[in-house]
C-alpha cells in the first residue's frame, strides 16, 4: 500500500499508521465501487434478496447499506425514509427567496435518504446519491 502521495486519504493512511493500527487494503473501495460495469455480478449479489426502492442500483445499494448499519445496536433508535420532499424537512417561511420557496416546494425536489431518529422523528442525515449534476440533467 502506497501512501506517499499528498492527498487526504494517504493522510488518514499515515494516521491510522502512526496511531498503530493497520490499514487494510481491499478490492472494493466503496460500496459504490459495485457499479462499475466490471463489477456487475458482484452488485447483482449484493442487492439480491434487497428491498428495491429504486430503478437505480446506486440508490439501492445505499438504501441496503444504510440498513445494514441501522440494524446494529448503537443505531436501534434511528430509521431511514427514501424520497423525503424538501418542503416536509426544511421550514418554507420569509427567510427563503421566492426562486428557493418554489424549489423547496417543487415535489420533484427531494432527498433520496433521511435517517431519523424514531421516537419524535426527527430528521438526523439527508442523503442525497446522484446530486446536482444528475436532477439537472433530469429536469
Amino acid at each position: 500500500m502506497c501512501h506517499k502521495q499528498n492527498t487526504n486519504i494517504n493522510d488518514f493512511i499515515r494516521y491510522i499508521t502512526y496511531q498503530s493500527a493497520k490499514p487494510i487494503e481491499s478490492k472494493i473501495y466503496s460500496i459504490f465501487d459495485l457499479l462499475y460495469k466490471a463489477n456487475a455480478q458482484a452488485r447483482a449479489l449484493y442487492l439480491k434478496g434487497k428491498r428495491r426502492i429504486s430503478q437505480f442500483d446506486s440508490e439501492n445499494i445505499a438504501f441496503a447499506f444504510i440498513k445494514d448499519i441501522l440494524q446494529q445496536d448503537s443505531y436501534h433508535s434511528l430509521d431511514v425514509l427514501p424520497y423525503i420532499p424538501l418542503a416536509k424537512v426544511i421550514k418554507i417561511d420569509e427567510t427563503l427567496t421566492q426562486e428557493e420557496k418554489l424549489y423547496a416546494q417543487n415535489p420533484l425536489t427531494h432527498f433520496d435518504f433521511i435517517i431519523y431518529h424514531i421516537m419524535d422523528k426527527a430528521p438526523l442525515l439527508a442523503v442525497e446519491i446522484d446530486g446536482y449534476a444528475f436532477h439537472h440533467t433530469h429536469k
